[in-house]
């Protein structure tokens, strides 16, 4: 991921693409790489445009970021500085793992249990299981 300029998300708008999830600019995001996305689902709520990515919406829009980005390296590396930096406060473990300790703490007993719906340890198991050490 770290040796492309860009990174390119295009989904089709439909009710299985809604709910995925936003993984794909965060890991771009993560090595400094920025992404132009459909304007669908989490990427809709999670990127800013303009700031930490650029939304696209039909094939013109995708034209122009896509220019955009390939135009104006100023633009390309702030994108990519600021998606960054957005992701080392609000997308790692520790804060994930804060927001998810002060939610239990605030509904739940003491005893704390979770069940896992796999042992093949995956990128979604391996969150969970990190967000438990972290409880």
């Amino acid at each position: 991921m770290s040796e492309i300029d860009i990174n390119i998300i295009p989904f089709k708008d439909c009710i299985f693409n809604e709910i995925k999830s936003e993984h794909k600019w965060f890991e771009a995001a993560l090595v400094k790489v920025p992404s132009i996305s459909s304007n669908i689902g989490a990427y809709k709520q999670t990127i800013l445009h303009g700031k930490t990515g650029l939304l696209s919406s039909n094939p013109e829009d995708w034209y122009n970021e896509m220019k955009t980005l390939i135009l104006d390296n100023f633009l390309r590396q702030s994108i990519a500085e600021n998606a960054f930096e957005i992701c080392k406060e609000k997308y790692n473990t520790l804060s994930t793992g804060n927001r998810l300790a002060k939610y239990i703490s605030s509904v739940a007993n003491r005893q704390i249990g979770f069940v896992l719906p796999s042992l093949i340890i995956s990128g979604g198991i391996y969150v969970i299981l990190e967000h438990a050490l972290f409880l």
